[in-house]
């Protein structure tokens, strides 16, 4: 679906955390979707790496347990977008964009978790 946008390119898609940073770290993205739970390094990890290395990239965090341990880990990081898993693919499209922009979006069901966005 996002490939379908005119905007719009994926340059990466990685089976597991170390492989995310580096496809990050070597290509710049404007905007990387994490999921938390990641093989090697989890997509919190990469995100605060990300936010670290103060380059142009905006992660957007997305997961299926949005537990208080999840909410507080992710509330820390300086990251552009909060998806939950079953999130549909126009909400996806929608964060990126708005990631992309410079503004920060929270899913709709997570804005309780996230009561800032």
């Amino acid at each position: 679906m996002i490939q379908a946008e005119s905007d719009m390119c994926v340059v990466a898609s990685v089976g597991d955390g170390a492989a995310a940073l580096d496809a990050i770290r070597r290509l710049a993205p404007v905007v990387a979707v994490l999921d938390v739970r990641m093989p090697v390094l989890d997509g919190i990890e990469i995100a605060r790496a990300v936010a670290e290395q103060g380059g142009p990239t905006r992660t957007v965090i997305m997961t299926m347990h949005w537990g208080q341990s999840v909410v507080e880990r992710v509330a820390s990081l300086p990251v552009s977008g909060y998806l939950a898993k079953e999130t549909a693919l126009l909400e996806v499209v929608a964060a990126i964009r708005c990631a992309a922009a410079g503004e920060i979006y929270v899913a709709p069901v997570l804005t309780a978790a996230f009561p800032r966005g």
